[in-house]
């Protein structure tokens, strides 16, 4: 198929009301035609070269395609066009919209209802008043009635029975917050499948959308293959830069051949450019970078689905323990394994990617933490977070206790629930880095702090007092931050020494969770969705304060890291067994008023030999 971006209407200046009788009958054979004329009346300007080459691949393109262009590229409105040039073609098309959610369907066939009722060429199209007519269904006034509807909208996952299609649009049925989670990816493929039972034969079915995972279903629907081992779909991919010699390697043919004939006609000085100059300037898509972060923009902007791949995502929730924990005390000895999947908590991650508790042992000693110690990744008010992460020691074990993040910055109730927390987990040593506003969160948090504690205190005995150091570390500017986080998680969690509390997991959820078509991006802030997400690449997270927070609080123990667990445990029990042994031996001196014979030792492992 050619590039066909440099398409335009030459016969036609300006928006007009009364289209010529030979520009209608240009517009029923070329939708390009038919778009340019749209676009006329809506915007008064003529679609770009790079839209006009996504209309011919919609007219052109095979029957089962998938159409993946950056955000913000009109792909919605360009194919509600392709929709409305069907039925302007054949007045009994069928055609089905399905978005991620209903609304977003509604406002598909709302616009194109208008666009009959305001455009004069599409004026015979208008419903008849005996007709269907309404935000999720309607006929066009040339149809022969039938049971199914001209243009029907329904959100993925809606009811298709009694509903016939000769052209099926998937439009954006993929949503971040459908596709956030394992089983939401699942749920939408097998939603799709239901496409292929309502369509009529020699229907089409044409997938519009912008991956939001690295797991995306368009992946999974490029994979598919019929009998005969050919692929069942085609892809074109129109991406927001233009992209490098190797770029277009990851792409496996899908890129548009727009691109390639543009760079032989423009020359290679355009490459690392944006493709829509006209709209989206060179600053405005560095800026979305900067604020999306280069994974998730690489996936929404770039379409590199190719390069995202799991490979690049080192920090996996399945490399987890996760369990119940007590505020105070922990196991001595936990054993990591998969065969306790906990399918109740939903994942962030990536398929096959779940959370698992420890597997059981019969004999598993509970213990005091030895030390708790918390980390304040702090910010201002703004689009970021403050976050404090508590993680206790045990062995060589880490305890992921606790994780608090607000955007209120150093505010007073701030100041309060991380003073509270401090106490309740009662954390020895809070590490906050002292760049941070000059040493201004410390000067305000000491004096809170310090009140918390002389509250708890005086509920308690002189010997139980407890309270808090503050340790102020300074930061690396040097070290690329996602590198210095990697290289705290990495050992910690690859070798499954860090035990994540289930409250901490169901609370990051929770803290993040939006409504039904809700496409605000709150879960990039959650702890779990930047663990999993996190790769080398600089700026890889558009926020990452929850996971610098943890990766902070884990770097204070890394000095103790190096033992093992299970021998420590073991020695742990030993010396106190044998602490305990020689306290008995000593109050039975003390009853019979005798002198021990030998040294305490001796008699230890004698008793310890009688014992076995």
């Amino acid at each position: 198929m050619p590039a066909s971006g440099d398409f335009i209407i030459k016969p036609l200046a300006g928006v007009v009301d009364v289209i010529p009788a030979s520009l209608e009958e240009r517009a029923k054979k070329d939708f390009r035609v038919f778009l340019t004329i749209i676009w006329r009346h809506l915007l008064s300007v003529d679609p770009s070269p790079i839209q006009l080459d996504m209309a011919y691949w919609l007219q052109h393109g095979p029957a089962r395609a998938i159409t993946m262009a950056f955000r913000g590229f009109s792909k919605s409105w360009i194919t509600g066009a392709y929709a409305l040039w069907r039925l302007y073609v054949n007045p009994d098309e069928k055609i089905l919209v399905v978005s991620g959610s209903l609304l977003r369907a509604q406002a598909t066939t709302n616009w194109c209802l208008q666009l009959i009722m305001t455009l004069p060429m599409l004026a015979h199209m208008k419903p008849k008043s005996n007709y269907r007519q309404s935000s999720q269904m309607f006929d066009v006034g040339n149809c022969i009635p039938a049971q199914s509807a001209s243009f029907m909208a329904l959100g993925i996952g809606g009811q298709l029975v009694g509903f016939r299609g000769t052209c099926i649009i998937p439009d954006d049925v993929e949503t971040q917050t459908n596709s956030l989670t394992e089983g939401g990816r699942s749920k939408n493929r097998e939603s799709v499948k239901e496409f292929e039972s309502v369509l009529t034969p020699g229907g089409v079915i044409k997938y519009l959308g912008t991956p939001h995972d690295s797991d995306s279903l368009y992946l999974y629907l490029l994979g598919l293959r019929d009998a005969n081992g050919v692929p069942v779909y085609q892809a074109r991919i129109w991406p927001c830069f233009f992209p490098n010699n190797e770029e277009e390697k990851s792409y496996r043919g899908w890129l548009a051949p727009y691109m390639g004939a543009q760079l032989r006609k423009q020359g290679p000085g355009i490459i690392g450019h944006s493709t829509m100059p006209n709209r989206f300037t060179d600053e405005d898509l560095e800026n979305r970078r900067a604020a999306m972060g280069n994974s998730e923009f690489r996936l929404q902007f770039m379409l590199d689905l190719t390069g995202t791949m799991l490979s690049k995502f080192p920090l996996r929730a399945k490399d987890l323990i996760v369990m119940d924990l007590d505020p105070k005390m922990g196991p001595d000895q936990i054993i990591w394994g998969t065969t306790a999947p906990l399918r109740d908590l939903v994942p962030m991650g990536h398929d096959g990617d779940f959370y698992y508790g420890p597997v059981d042992v019969e004999k598993r000693t509970m213990v005091r933490y030895q030390e708790v110690a918390g980390m304040i990744d702090g910010s201002g008010r703004g689009t970021d977070e403050t976050s404090l992460t508590i993680v206790a020691y045990i062995n060589g074990w880490l305890f992921l206790l606790y994780q608090f993040s607000t955007q209120d910055g150093y505010g007073p109730e701030t100041l309060k629930e991380i003073a509270r927390a401090c106490v309740r987990f009662n954390v020895q040593v809070l590490r906050i880095e002292a760049n941070f506003g000059d040493g201004m969160f410390t000067a305000l948090l000491q004096p809170v702090l310090l009140a918390e504690w002389r509250a708890h205190n005086e509920r308690l005995p002189d010997d139980q007092h407890g309270g808090t150091r503050i340790e102020e570390i300074q930061s690396s500017n040097k070290a690329q931050k996602e590198k210095r986080v990697l290289s705290v998680l990495e050992p910690v969690t690859q070798q499954h020494r860090l035990v994540v509390s289930r409250k901490v997991i169901e609370d990051d959820r929770a803290s993040v969770a939006a409504p039904e078509g809700d496409e605000t991006g709150k879960h990039r802030y959650a702890l779990m969705f930047q663990y999993t997400h996190l790769t080398r690449e600089r700026d890889s997270l558009g926020h990452d304060d929850r996971i610098e927070s943890l990766a902070g609080a884990c770097a204070y123990f890394a000095p103790k890291l190096g033992v093992d667990p299970l021998g420590v445990a073991v020695r742990h029990r030993e010396e106190s067994y044998h602490d305990e042994l020689e306290r008995l031996l000593r109050e039975d001196d003390e009853v019979v008023g005798r002198v021990g014979f030998g040294r305490p030792d001796t008699r230890v492992k004698a008793a310890q030999i009688a014992h076995r």
